[in-house]
């Protein structure tokens, strides 16, 4: 059971967001008060899960956190013999993965995705966690991934996007902004966190993603979930 996220309550100096101990503790209230429509999103990946996880092959998700859609994607998954990765690089989400998924044969991995060797697999996810890769490494890793996943194969990229129009990317915020007020976060918590994810988190537009994916090599890009400025993708190899 998630601790309830309580860490930008009070004021405190500009830091930089960061996935420590305090963040893991917390995650998964404060993604659920944060993501328009996550529970949808999660039970979306599960359908995806079922229909392309093949026998005989590893799913890797990458920028795991506390490994909850891993563990939603091992539960779906209806084939045999499949081999389960939850990478990332922060030690203490690994370690609530862990306790979380007692039980289930899942591999935690601590490694930067962007060095990780990955084996032939049918399944990618990347759970927002693109929008934290600097925007000069993303295009090697999605075509990492595009080289990794077998014929038939599928990446599924859930991220927050950001509006070339500047009207729309306004209006889009104070969507988000008022969602969140409405889950019971304060200004100044909103105020405060918006700071710290300022220059780690770097969103793009949903046209360069789909450029991006494109220029990997994918033959298909297709959206799946939308929920204000939250979106989730799933690209498909040949």
């Amino acid at each position: 059971m998630s601790n309830i996220d309580t860490l930008f309550q009070s004021p405190k100096p500009p830091k930089a967001f960061r996935f420590d101990d305090a963040v893991a503790q917390v995650f998964d209230d404060m993604i659920h008060r944060s993501v328009p429509g996550y529970a949808t999103l999660l039970q979306l990946i599960s359908v995806l899960a079922h229909t392309h996880i093949k026998a005989h092959s590893s799913v890797y998700d990458l920028g795991c956190s506390l490994g909850t859609v891993t563990r939603v994607m091992q539960q779906q998954a209806s084939a045999a013999d499949v081999q389960f990765y939850g990478v990332d690089t922060s030690q203490p989400m690994l370690d609530k993965a862990a306790q979380l998924s007692e039980g289930q044969a899942i591999h935690w991995v601590n490694a930067d995705i962007n060095e990780l060797t990955l084996q032939p697999c049918s399944l990618i996810l990347l759970n927002f966690c693109l929008q934290f890769i600097p925007l000069a490494k993303r295009q090697a890793l999605l075509k990492r991934c595009y080289d990794a996943l077998l014929p038939g194969g599928v990446l599924i990229l859930s991220e927050k996007i950001a509006f070339a129009d500047a009207n729309s990317q306004d209006w889009m915020r104070q969507q988000h902004e008022c969602f969140k007020q409405m889950q019971g976060y304060s200004e100044l918590e909103i105020s405060q966190k918006r700071q710290a994810l300022e220059n780690v988190l770097i969103a793009e537009t949903l046209e360069q993603h789909q450029a991006r994916l494109q220029q990997a090599g994918f033959a298909s890009t297709t959206v799946f979930f939308q929920s204000f400025n939250f979106v989730g993708l799933v690209a498909g190899r040949a």
